[in-house]
């Protein structure tokens, strides 16, 4: 088998608002989701579908001459192949996942069979992943609002994890407004915090003892991963309440916090660790430290999300509900529309490979045109002038508050 054509969409799927972090708002556009859906298509008709970062050309005029010939089960030095040639993760890892979504195929299995050895669940636990959304936006969410979001959440998908996106408004503010939702949801539902290192270390040892009595299943990226090792140590030294680092997706980073107690959980990134195959091995360094492990979530679309819930299928041993965007999306390009939470969990897709179909009609209404692009730029364009200031904070890596 060898693959023989690589064919891209740019589409941008709306979000239900402008969401908010200590960054201001996300690169690309401000209330849309823009990604790469590609096809692999191979010489005994079978096509895998895989998705990346914004850029068609990239796919078509760099990927696919590095691939044609390429025998899809050698996914790996596929993957090599790109990283090697100066293809960026992104761009690479999707197009492992693609690779991996024709392997099931060939054989006939769910992606989950292949990966799990005959362990795996077929449901997985999701987190309601909650932002501050502008106010001059759609459906503003605000300090004044965000613990009436949360419950009516709870109440429409069931879930029985909250994650805070903080770090947007000072943190007297934002330590007022978590209260808040603890009191809404109850003891019942599990709070983690993530500020996206927004804080200085005295503001987090601050912000972290004042809500201790909150109860929070953990608080993520509180400081700088760059900081130094010792104030990572501090922190975690100073309460009970479990520290979380995030951005840790190569072996090495790890293994740096694993070794110098400077976490209680891990959280990985399909994309951020290379891929499927990639992301399964660092889920084994992470477990044999003991460490709690949980899943980060970008601004993906379905076959990002589906392949990151045949893998956490695959790894029956993480506790933590799984992080995710999926429920600010407005639609979906797979075929049947947005896929179905369940009791805040969703059903891992049987069918061979990913288990997911694109819908063309979906791939035309979203599609990134010239016209579409040129709109979205201009919508953007207010809310990066409005978040200027954090947005170069950011660039700079100095701590907001």
């Amino acid at each position: 088998m060898q693959i023989r054509d690589v064919k891209a969409y740019e589409v941008a799927v709306p979000w239900k608002g402008v969401l908010l972090w200590a960054g201001g708002i996300h690169r690309n556009y401000a209330d849309t989701v823009a990604r790469t859906i590609f096809e692999l298509h191979t010489d005994e008709g079978v096509m895998g579908i895989g998705e990346g970062a914004l850029g068609k050309d990239v796919y078509e005029e760099k990927v696919k001459p590095l691939i044609v010939g390429e025998n899809p089960l050698n996914y790996e030095r596929i993957r090599r192949k790109l990283v090697y040639e100066g293809i960026p993760n992104e761009y690479a890892s999707g197009v492992e996942i693609a690779c991996w979504d024709i392997i099931g195929k060939t054989f006939n299995q769910p992606l989950y069979r292949l990966l799990s050895g005959g362990v795996y669940r077929r449901e997985v636990p999701l987190s309601a992943y909650v932002f501050f959304r502008d106010e001059e936006g759609r459906n503003p969410v605000t300090p004044d609002n965000l613990a009436d979001h949360c419950s009516s959440l709870v109440k429409k998908f069931g879930f029985k994890t909250v994650k805070l996106k903080l770090g947007v408004y000072p943190p007297d503010v934002e330590v007022k407004v978590v209260r808040e939702v603890r009191e809404e949801l109850g003891d019942e539902i599990k709070i983690r915090i993530d500020p996206n290192s927004a804080w200085s270390l005295p503001t987090a040892l601050n912000v972290i003892k004042a809500l201790e009595d909150c109860n929070l299943e953990y608080v993520e990226s509180p400081i700088a991963l760059k900081a130094p090792i010792s104030n990572h140590q501090r922190l975690r030294s100073s309460t009970k309440t479990p520290i979380c680092a995030d951005g840790v997706y190569d072996i090495d980073s790890l293994v740096r916090i694993a070794k110098s107690d400077a976490a209680d959980v891990v959280m990985a990134d399909t994309y951020g660790c290379g891929g499927v195959k990639k992301t399964m091995e660092w889920f084994t360094v992470a477990s044999s430290f003991h460490l709690g492990i949980s899943y980060h979530s970008m601004r993906r679309l379905g076959i990002a999300h589906v392949a990151k819930l045949h893998i956490t299928a695959s790894f029956p041993d993480m506790h933590h509900a799984v992080d995710a965007h999926y429920h600010q999306l407005e639609d979906d390009i797979l075929e049947g529309g947005k896929m179905e939470y369940k009791d805040g969990s969703m059903a891992v897709p049987s069918k061979p490979g990913l288990g997911v179909k694109l819908d063309e009609g979906k791939l035309k209404e979203y599609e990134l045109t010239d016209k579409r692009r040129k709109e979205l730029e201009n919508f953007t364009a207010y809310f990066w002038d409005k978040y200027r200031w954090k947005i170069e904070h950011r660039a700079l890596g100095i701590p907001q508050y």
